[in-house]
């Protein structure tokens, strides 16, 4: 399958309301964010058939694992070339706009993570970027794993 067969989405699912950062060094205010904020990257697998009903009932209720690469040394995560060898995971139709119905990978694939920063809403440039690659406005960890979590909402 070409890389052009696929499609990313990414959705917010849930956000903070507000956050609260104050002072300064070790005296910092290092509680954190509540609620979590929740993104869904859906991968969506245009070049391969859609899936049997079974298989387009969501995500199964077991526990997932990481998939295993093809290729340990590629920048990209491995592409299955055949429904039966998709990433560990479950396989859901996804109904586009142009009426068609593509497999959907929920991944939880040691090549993708997640990266956090604060930009203005206008620009795309990091707030309070400091001249040696560190911000004042984020402390801890920006950087997170992907977590196959249950959709408690049941709409995703």
């Amino acid at each position: 399958m070409a890389i052009e067969d696929r499609e990313y989405e990414l959705t917010v699912r849930q956000e903070p309301k507000q956050a609260r950062m104050c002072g300064v060094g070790g005296k910092a205010d290092r509680r954190p964010i509540d609620p979590p904020p929740i993104v869904q990257l859906r991968v969506i697998d245009k070049g391969l058939p859609p899936p049997s009903t079974s298989a387009s009932r969501g995500p199964s209720p077991s526990p997932t694992h990481p998939s295993h690469p093809s290729h340990p040394h590629s920048s990209h995560p491995p592409h299955p070339s055949h429904p039966s060898q998709q990433p560990q995971g479950a396989t859901a139709n996804n109904n586009n706009a142009d009426g068609g119905q593509y497999p959907q990978s929920f991944l939880q694939n040691p090549y993708y993570f997640m990266f956090a920063s604060l930009a203005s809403p206008d620009r795309d440039e990091e707030l309070h970027l400091l001249k040696d690659g560190k911000t004042r406005c984020t402390t801890g960890s920006v950087v997170s794993s992907l977590y196959h979590l249950k959709d408690t909402e049941a709409d995703g």
